[in-house]
């Protein structure tokens, strides 16, 4: 048992409200109540969770230190005026586990976070033929709200139920970065906002495929492919009879037989 767990178990034995905070555990859970009696002690306290409205919904809760404001049991003795429970490197570790996603280079614009008339007319060329389904001013204000987030450190539910989504934002923010996009967008947009002159060409513009034509299953001896990649329409399967054997094959004086199932 390491020391910390020690000291907490001191704490529990030595201290009245301490013990009746362990005892009530008990007691409200065989009531059907999920509750505890809260101690007597000046705690620093890390948690996380997610605020409805009013209410915050804590789901996970570290006691990092705490300070009783009451004297043990007369029998306990002299007891320590401050218990560290060893769970500050774990209380950091959470705090790193999703921490806020900001972009500290980022500069406010004269629009604001977001884009001006006068940067969406030459930044538009860099999103320029990439999502059909993406285009204009639904892309403006994808990259509107992604700067917004970005710039102020939001959260990623409040700006994409300001466009009335739930995760546009977010997964439009992924397939730019993967696509190589967003640096090349952020890039031109710092530039245009230090007050450089800045002409943009559409680098990430859709390249044509290569059609190629289908290969087919043509029978022996026909070339699937011509060289001028069309397909013959002299590969028909054939339907030519399989012939009969050769009775000159087979030496005489041997049967064949042929096993048939019983009835």
């Amino acid at each position: 048992m390491t020391e910390s767990a020690m000291k907490r178990l001191q704490w529990i034995y030595c201290f009245p409200s301490a013990r009746a905070a362990f005892s009530s555990v008990h007691f409200n859970a065989v009531n059907g109540v999920v509750g505890v009696a809260l101690p007597k002690i000046k705690a620093e306290i890390s948690f996380r969770g997610m605020l409805h409205g009013n209410t915050l919904f804590v789901s996970s809760l570290v006691i990092m230190r705490m300070e009783p404001r009451e004297g043990p049991f007369d029998w306990a003795g002299s007891q320590p005026t401050a218990i560290d429970s060893g769970s500050s490197e774990q209380a950091r570790g959470l705090h790193q586990l999703n921490p806020p996603l900001r972009d500290h280079s980022l500069c406010i614009g004269p629009s604001g976070w977001g884009l001006s008339d006068s940067e969406w007319a030459q930044l538009k060329p860099l999103f320029a033929g990439t999502d059909r389904r993406i285009s204009g001013e639904r892309c403006r204000e994808l990259l509107n709200a992604i700067l917004t987030k970005l710039g102020t450190g939001t959260g990623w539910v409040k700006v994409n139920s300001g466009l009335g989504t739930v995760a546009a934002v977010s997964s439009y923010y992924q397939s730019c970065v993967r696509s190589g996009r967003w640096e090349a967008f952020e890039s031109a947009l710092a530039q245009l906002r230090s007050g450089a002159e800045l002409v943009i060409t559409p680098a990430f513009a859709r390249e044509k495929k290569q059609i190629r034509p289908r290969r087919r299953s043509t029978p022996a001896g026909v070339a699937a492919l011509e060289p001028t990649g069309v397909i013959p329409l002299t590969t028909s399967t054939s339907t030519k009879k399989r012939a009969a054997p050769d009775p000159s094959r087979f030496p005489t004086g041997r049967h064949i037989r042929l096993r048939t199932p019983r009835p």
